[in-house]
């Protein structure tokens, strides 16, 4: 079955780095993308999974990449490190530009490499799992647009009652299955999650103790993908899947470094305020949240815990994917402040626990927050915590941030509404919402 392209919210971005870039090097999971992507913009291509390209760079690196005609994409990088030498080569002894790189690992010490040829010379873009508004090929505004006043209208979200949210949540966003049923979907990612796991077998381990790492590997990223959307220490996760912490960190970093998992620092109000030390973990894709733990989206959804990890995932990967066409530039984080002994209390009262999100803006010293109820309403208590945090920055001179405005997004039918003075409830489809 032909599969049709879905235009990537990041194609512009993508034009636009390689008119102003030597090259572009394009990160992302396996399966999101990166390569048809690529293709869009690229005239031609040499990939490193293709044993001819790979040995006519093997035999005449220089020659072929500068005989090739550009933009060119070079895939599968991995396969071949030195490929990012020789492009430095040419852009720093002929000026040469047009050059895509793509991949399915990161620039990691993890793989063997000590250092980043491109620095400088390079720009890197992140592909994501496609957004649920980017699926439907939505002309939405982000929700950071609105949360930082680039706008002041929340347009019109979708009208969803709960049960219509958990079955958006736990769909995938690997472009490829945009046109299969739930259970067709499922079924491909769970052949994705054993494909994942031969995959690291391969890369990182030795054929005589593959058994022992695919049932630790299995075993770890089902005990991760159940605390997905929480702060939780390693300790634990390595605990529940009966490893070691050292392995628990090893298989981290490994999927880490495949962009299967992505884990948000503790953002700080004050320099000297004390954050809780383990990030908050989510898997990059909600989809894959019950294939990687080996059970049915109906046992996913009805778990009222999991439920809740489930579309806070969610809402971190839609935020994620807007970062490509926001107005504001910003990083995701949380906020989790704790009390220790040796913690000196800032002047203000900042609140202690947990916010779900922190949007951080990279361009100025402001943040919005993001508190997400997997139930279908919001209570006012629901947004306590958001004005506590409000009235400390406001008060406080050394907070490091101004407070911008923070919304309480819940999985019911309910319209825009203030709640307090920059703080707002919503339905999680304002994360779609258009104009």
């Amino acid at each position: 079955m032909a599969v049709t392209y879905i235009r990537r919210w990041l194609e512009d971005r993508l034009s636009e780095s390689l008119d102003t870039s030597p090259a572009v090097m394009l990160q992302g999971a396996r399966y999101i993308g990166k390569t048809t992507l690529a293709r869009r913009l690229a005239v031609s291509v040499l990939d490193l999974s293709n044993q001819q390209h790979a040995a006519r760079l093997e035999l005449d690196p220089l020659g072929t990449l500068r005989r090739a005609e550009r933009p060119v994409l070079v895939d599968e990088w991995q396969l071949r490190p030195q490929t990012l030498w020789d492009i430095k080569t040419l852009v720093d002894a002929e000026g040469a530009s047009g050059f895509i790189i793509a991949g399915s690992a990161g620039y990691s010490p993890l793989e063997g490499f000590s250092q980043f040829p491109l620095t400088g010379r390079c720009d890197v873009l992140r592909l994501r799992p496609m957004a649920h508004g980017e699926r439907r090929e939505l002309a939405v505004t982000p929700l950071a647009d609105l949360l930082f006043g680039h706008t002041d209208e929340w347009g019109s979200p979708e009208r969803l009652d709960h049960t219509d949210y958990t079955s958006v949540a736990v769909r995938s966003g690997y472009p490829g299955h945009a046109g299969l049923d739930a259970e067709e979907e499922h079924r491909a990612l769970g052949r994705i999650a054993g494909n994942i796991i031969e995959t690291d077998i391969v890369r990182h381990q030795t054929r005589r103790d593959s058994a022992a790492t695919r049932l630790g590997l299995s075993r770890f990223i089902a005990a991760y993908a159940a605390r997905s959307g929480r702060i939780v220490d390693l300790q634990s996760i390595a605990k529940s899947a009966g490893i070691t912490y050292k392995t628990a960190a090893k298989y981290r970093d490994m999927y880490d470094n495949s962009y299967l998992l992505a884990e948000l620092p503790i953002w700080r109000p004050t320099p000297d305020s004390q954050g809780f030390r383990h990030p908050k973990r989510v898997l990059s894709d909600p989809g894959m949240m019950a294939p990687l733990m080996g059970i049915s989206r109906d046992e996913l959804t009805d778990s009222p815990q999991l439920l809740g990890g489930l579309i806070e995932t969610f809402v971190h990967a839609q935020l994620s994917t807007q970062q490509a066409v926001s107005v504001e530039p910003y990083e995701v984080e949380c906020y989790d402040l704790r009390r220790s002994g040796k913690f000196r209390r800032p002047p203000a009262a900042y609140p202690l626990g947990e916010l779900d999100f922190v949007v951080r803006s990279t361009v100025r010293s402001a943040i919005a927050l993001v508190e997400v109820k997997a139930r279908n309403r919001v209570k006012r208590q629901d947004a306590d915590r958001i004005i506590a945090l409000r009235d400390a920055i406001d008060s406080d001179p050394a907070a490091r941030h101004e407070f911008i405005s923070g919304v309480v997004l819940c999985c019911g039918n309910i319209d825009p509404m203030p709640i307090s003075n920059r703080v707002w409830a919503a339905p999680v489809s304002a994360l779609w919402s258009t104009q």
